[in-house]
């Protein structure tokens, strides 16, 4: 027999030493690895036998230490490969006769040669096996095998991957040649060629039960799809031509990366509805995965690869990592049961929920976030979207971002209703008047570029839109974001453009057959044009320093109500539309467009509420009812409301919840709410008027009941006003005069 059993063969041997090179992984020796001094080494260590020997043996120890610590990181084994020539690789040494102690007694080296070349291969194989159970603690995993390559012998030791929770180190005290002196308890690892001693501060890096180990490939399939993800690449494109901005009117991307930049370890992204958090927050993790290039992504391409002139430092000289945080994208949309539910999405989204080791050991998302000197940027989308926040998930949810390491930067979407914990906020600003006008422009374009919409009928769109803004500049009040816009460009051309900043169009997993479906149902229940079905969309948030105190609730009302709008505009309230009256020919009044975009954002509410699994139609129909008619029954000169007594009947607490969620409803504190403006307050009282007479719940003299009740005549005519408009738009003749009340 010439071979041990598990020796690789001479193929393997001969490709190694013709293509690898000595580095953390594989060193070469001319002999076999020697545990016992020679008497010219004595002689220049000017040590006696037995120190000589303890030199040889620690240095060994070391070597071996060195090799089982990269082993135990990469989950790849190392070698110690006998019989290669120092100068030339290609000539290889024959290692017959060679022992780890050539001044043995002559009796035992006649012993030793007259046993057959397995037994004494058995016999080196026992002293390095030995040293290490002396020497090394844990004791690593060791074998040594020979075999035959062009007629001469040569061996390899291989040191194993091992998941031991505590790095390899010193069982005992080591001298080197040089009289240093290494402690119990040294650890090593070998950087480029050498091996070299961990400093004690480093140790808390070794010492991580699980730590996977990824390759410069591994990083780059991570980095990769986000990079080139059509999904990623739309987004950023689309806030290049439309910059998202922020309450500052600062390019909100451009924020969000300064602050990640300086550091920032929790950033929540707020906006209402369609406001574009979702395209802005991919737009964000494709700008960090283009900070990164594919063809030289990391500093080392293996571990412990030395990269530079100068001593080792610190761990992070050894790992192959990123040179820029490496963003990771999870959807929170939908249910997630358990944390370990979510982290293992989140695995699945950075395509590595099967990565396994050599040892086969599978890795959690906690364990890749401790790999040394990795840095990460965690973006949660649409945490407001899960739908059992309120359950055992939200807080573990919460806890666990309070703990990640400070090497993971988190930034989370939502809406305005859901606490956050984050240190720092960027709230995405209402649209303008004129960059509503901007984002219609860009509609236009995309209409008939990419809808194949006439060029003429794109024209007159716009021409139509931008009227209506200048002349009705109380729509600001619905236009305040992208998805509202896309509801008024519905309106006027009785299409649903989905284009551009459109969050759904991010939403992964949504197929085009739900898609058109849910379209078709929209597009039913806007041609049937019922009142009963507007009032149910997500608007903008009102800081806290534009709402009017408490002691003003009785007072004078905003500076926003209509019949000041109108004063501004020159207009002659319900009269300004009677020339335009030709058949089939006028646009509907400003006040059915108004509902109509409601409309448009409501349907695109329960549309995702559907994705999710959800029925939301009777509770969002229930919500919409009660807030319509608390506008009915409160005083309209103030749109403040405290909630209890009467309107704690009216509006329930689940209607409360679902119109602070959908930002009809702001809460100022406690429980003190506003409707979202006093215009807006005034629409849902006149759209409950005109439910209640086109359904005869109430009758037309209850109605001017209701209206000579109401102490405030500016107040009452802006009602009165917006009252008239959506009945003669739903086909219903004004019998009565509302003048007169």
């Amino acid at each position: 027999m010439t071979a041990s059993q598990d020796f690789p063969g001479a193929e393997w041997f001969l490709h190694i030493t013709a293509n690898w090179t000595e580095g953390p992984r594989l060193d070469f020796k001319q002999g076999l690895l020697k545990l016992y001094a020679n008497d010219d080494e004595l002689e220049e260590w000017k040590v006696n036998r037995k120190q000589g020997d303890l030199i040889k043996k620690g240095e060994a120890a070391r070597d071996i230490i060195a090799f089982a610590n990269v082993a135990r990181r990469t989950g790849k084994p190392c070698w110690m490969v006998f019989g290669v020539d120092d100068k030339d690789r290609r000539k290889i040494n024959d290692l017959r006769g060679e022992y780890p102690a050539l001044h043995k007694k002559p009796s035992h080296r006649a012993q030793f040669e007259r046993k057959s070349l397995t037994a004494q291969q058995e016999e080196i194989k026992q002293q390095y096996y030995n040293l290490a159970k002396e020497w090394i603690e844990p004791v690593p995993r060791l074998k040594y095998d020979f075999g035959e390559v062009n007629g001469k012998l040569v061996a390899c030791l291989s040191i194993l991957p091992s998941p031991e929770k505590r790095p390899f180190r010193l069982k005992r005290e080591a001298l080197d040649k040089h009289g240093k002196i290494y402690p119990v308890g040294t650890a090593f690892m070998r950087y480029g060629e050498s091996t070299v001693p961990v400093d004690v501060g480093d140790l808390d890096e070794l010492t991580a039960a699980h730590v996977p180990y990824l390759t410069g490939d591994d990083w780059r399939r991570m980095v990769a799809p986000v990079q080139k993800d059509p999904v990623f690449e739309n987004a950023r494109a689309a806030v290049r031509e439309f910059p998202l901005l922020d309450d500052n009117n600062q390019d909100a991307l451009v924020t969000l990366l300064d602050l990640l930049d300086s550091g920032r370890r929790h950033i929540a992204v707020i906006g209402p509805a369609g406001s574009g958090k979702s395209v802005l927050l991919h737009a964000l993790a494709c700008e960090l995965a283009g900070r990164h290039n594919l063809d030289d992504l990391t500093y080392r391409k293996y571990f412990a690869e030395k990269v530079a002139d100068g001593d080792f430092a610190a761990i992070g000289d050894l790992e192959v990592v990123p040179r820029h945080p490496v963003p990771v994208f999870v959807h929170l949309r939908g249910r997630f049961d358990t944390l370990d539910v979510f982290k293992q999405t989140a695995l699945v989204k950075m395509g590595l929920q099967a990565h396994m080791d050599e040892a086969q050991i599978e890795y959690a998302l906690d364990d890749y976030f401790r790999i040394p000197s990795s840095r990460w940027v965690l973006i949660l989308d649409a945490l407001d979207e899960v739908q059992n926040l309120g359950e055992s998930f939200g807080p573990s949810l919460e806890q666990w971002l309070k703990l990640l390491p400070e090497n993971v930067q988190v930034v989370v979407s939502q809406r305005p209703v859901v606490e956050h914990g984050a240190d720092s906020v960027v709230q995405i600003a209402k649209l303008s008047l004129e960059r509503c006008k901007a984002l219609l422009r860009i509609k236009h374009r995309s209409l008939v570029a990419e809808r194949g919409i006439e060029e003429f009928e794109a024209e007159e769109m716009l021409e139509n839109a931008t009227t209506l803004l200048e002349t009705h500049q109380e729509m600001q009040d619905v236009l305040f974001s992208p998805r509202a816009v896309d509801g008024l460009i519905y309106s006027l051309m009785d299409i649903d453009p989905s284009i551009s900043l459109e969050e759904e169009e991010q939403h992964e997993g949504e197929t085009e057959s739900v898609l058109s479906r849910s379209a078709d149902e929209n597009v039913q229940g806007f041609e049937n044009n019922n009142v009963t079905e507007r009032i149910d969309t997500e608007l903008p948030f009102v800081p806290e320093d534009e709402i009017a105190d408490e002691a003003d609730e009785e007072g004078e009302p905003s500076d926003d109500g209509m019949s000041q709008d109108k004063a501004n505009d020159g207009s002659d309230g319900v009269e300004e539309d009677e020339e335009d009256i030709a058949a089939g020919e006028r646009l509907p009044s400003f006040a059915t467009l108004y509902a109509k975009v409601v409309d448009y954002i409501r349907a695109k509410e329960k549309e995702r509420q559907r994705i999710k699994g959800l029925d939301p139609d009777s509770v969002l129909d229930k919500a919409t009812g009660e807030l319509e008619e608390l506008a009915w029954e409160k005083n309209w000169q103030d749109e403040m409301f405290t909630w209890r007594g009467r309107w704690k009947r009216i509006l329930s607490e689940e209607g409360l919840q679902w119109n602070n969620y959908l930002g009809l409803l702001n809460r100022v504190r406690n429980e003190r709410f506003r409707f979202l403006s006093l215009r807006f307050m005034s629409f849902c009282a006149a759209n409950y008027g005109a439910r209640a007479i086109i359904e005869n719940y109430l009758k037309e003299d209850d109605v001017i009941k209701v209206f000579r009740n109401k102490q405030h005549e500016k107040a009452a005519e802006q009602v009165r006003d917006l009252l008239i408009y959506l009945l003669r738009d739903n086909g219903r003749e004004i019998s009565f005069q509302l003048e007169e009340a």
